[in-house]
């Protein structure tokens, strides 16, 4: 488990802060509404605080979304627990919890994002969403479920862009929520199998027999 310092826990509190400010602020006034000078006086910081946390307002709004992706219950409790795969799997199901009050909120936040001109801060949503999809492609491939000779990169990648298209489509508003992940899934499956094995392909080949009933 990571020990975090002192200093480290009140940037990750103040990070906090600011976000759910952010939401309150989006919720009751609108997603315009939101400006630094703003977020600070909701969030009961000094004026700098945002700029020293978040690089924009893209930036803020990218965190929010990224709340979506997060592991819904212990992932230990899993019946596939053994399986890295399939955690990757979870952590994608998670956005199929978002009820129908939520799913309106975060559609237009992540419209937001895909029409700001914040091209850094597009960049940097790009990037942190290849981190959380490599951190389970390393786990993945640490455990032995890919074949060695795997392009670990380019599959981090091709991931994250797949994700990355199919949601924004969902933000665009062509696509329900629930196609969004039928479509991500078996985008998914399609891009991982030729570069599975043992107990890993075996789940994939048997996701796809289920989808496909």
């Amino acid at each position: 488990m990571t020990i975090l310092t002192q200093r480290e826990q009140n940037k990750l509190e103040k990070r906090t802060r600011i976000i759910n400010a952010a939401i309150r602020i989006i919720h009751k006034d609108g997603i315009d509404a939101l400006t630094m000078r703003h977020l600070a006086d909701e969030a009961g910081v000094s004026s700098r605080t945002p700029y020293n946390l978040f690089s924009s307002k893209t930036d803020i709004l990218f965190a929010i979304m990224m709340q979506t992706t997060e592991p819904l219950g212990n992932l230990e409790q899993d019946s596939q627990r053994d399986l890295a795969v399939a955690k990757l799997f979870q952590r994608l199901e998670a956005l199929g919890a978002l009820d129908e009050e939520a799913e309106p909120f975060y559609r237009s936040i992540h419209w937001s994002i895909m029409r700001s001109d914040d091209l850094a801060a597009k960049r940097h949503a790009r990037e942190m969403l290849e981190n959380v999809v490599a951190g389970h492609i390393s786990t993945i491939s640490e455990l032995g479920e890919l074949k060695p000779e795997c392009d670990f990169q380019f599959l981090t990648q091709h991931l994250a862009i797949l994700l990355a298209a199919i949601v924004g489509m969902w933000a665009d508003s062509q696509l329900t929520l629930e196609q969004t992940l039928d479509h991500t899934r078996e985008a998914w499956i399609s891009a991982l199998l030729p570069q599975t094995r043992g107990k890993a392909l075996r789940y994939l080949q048997n996701m796809r027999q289920a989808t496909a009933r």
